[in-house]
């Protein structure tokens, strides 16, 4: 007896996450500290209000990045997928289809907080990222424990996910996600019978979130000095229900009202995930600047102020370069 439809979509949508999670999440298995670049004002709104914002894809700076590897894995589905899937056939699938809805869910509805490996916790932080990133002497290197921003295994329940960047070209992209859909049509050959009970669209549909995935790690090589990782909410990785208090929030930013991701930084015992600041946090390094002292001041009582004395607080010791108009 076959399966039912909704029961037979879930299976198979479960046995390829087991094929591609593990492969997703092995590329932080060696990052042991994440770092967040950003402005004094930001860190003071982060830990008075316990919460992180992540912002819309199509509100970043680096918005193209997506879009042009979202091209690249449009194209690479479309020519390569007739070659690729034999056990039904592509044209059945829909696939193409499929991924062009969730091209705009990459732009539209996902939401991202970048962090920067940072190796390891005596390591130091880094000038090009204080050139990019140094907010105008008033920067500050939030260097957080990976293993507490996001301590799950490779079933990636939790409803916010890991991204870690791969720094290609395009054309090195399209291969990658060849080699991901063979591995896919692999699963699919091994398990006929469970696929005969899932209508072909709703198969296509599994193979372009997969393809969508593959694009949220992309990013040109030429970026690779950043290291980045990605902190990621997006309905094309997950989606289930939100813990209590995570959720979507109209900001204002710089005189532009802008949509952003909220979440909480707590203790989820539900996913196994301590977010809590005070687990969270390793150390803040303040950013060359010309007021450099008084902002170690500033973090050092902004941390006392909101029990959090015990976080280390140091003075980066990288040149400050000001900027010349």
């Amino acid at each position: 007896m076959l399966p039912s439809i909704h029961t037979g979509i879930l299976e198979l949508s479960r046995k390829i996450q087991d094929l591609i999670s593990p492969v997703f999440y092995s590329r932080v298995t060696n990052v042991r500290m994440l770092a967040h670049y950003t402005s004094f004002e930001a860190l003071r709104s982060i830990v008075e209000a316990k919460e992180i914002w992540l912002s819309r894809a199509q509100d970043m700076n680096d918005i193209e990045e997506i879009r042009t590897g979202s091209a690249a894995a449009s194209d690479a589905l479309r020519t390569l997928g007739p070659s690729i899937f034999k056990t039904l056939p592509f044209d059945w699938l829909c696939a193409p289809t499929a991924y062009e809805k969730l091209r705009r869910e990459l732009d539209q509805n996902t939401f991202i907080f970048s962090l920067s490996d940072h190796g390891r916790a005596n390591e130091s932080d880094r000038v090009a990222m204080w050139d990019l990133y140094g907010h105008g002497g008033r920067g500050v290197c939030v260097v957080f424990k990976k293993e507490k921003l996001l301590g799950q295994n490779a079933s990636g329940q939790f409803p916010i996910h890991w991204s870690p960047m791969i720094y290609e070209r395009t054309a090195d992209l399209k291969d990658r996600i060849a080699s991901v859909l063979g591995r896919v049509e692999a699963i699919l050959a091994a398990n006929k019978g469970l696929v005969r009970s899932v209508a072909s669209s709703h198969v296509g549909a599994i193979v372009a979130a997969v393809v969508a995935t593959e694009v949220l790690g992309y990013k040109h090589v030429s970026f690779e000095f950043e290291r980045e990782v990605r902190f990621v909410r997006s309905a094309v990785l997950s989606n289930g229900p939100l813990p209590a208090g995570a959720t979507t929030r109209i900001v204002r930013f710089q005189n532009v009202c802008k949509t952003v991701f909220v979440l909480p930084l707590r203790n989820y015992p539900e996913y196994g995930v301590e977010a809590d600041l005070a687990c969270l946090l390793d150390h803040i390094i303040v950013g060359p600047s010309n007021e450099q002292a008084e902002l170690v001041a500033g973090v050092v009582d902004l941390l006392a102020e909101n029990g959090l004395r015990h976080i280390p607080v140091q003075a980066s010791d990288s040149p400050f370069r000001q900027r010349r108009r």
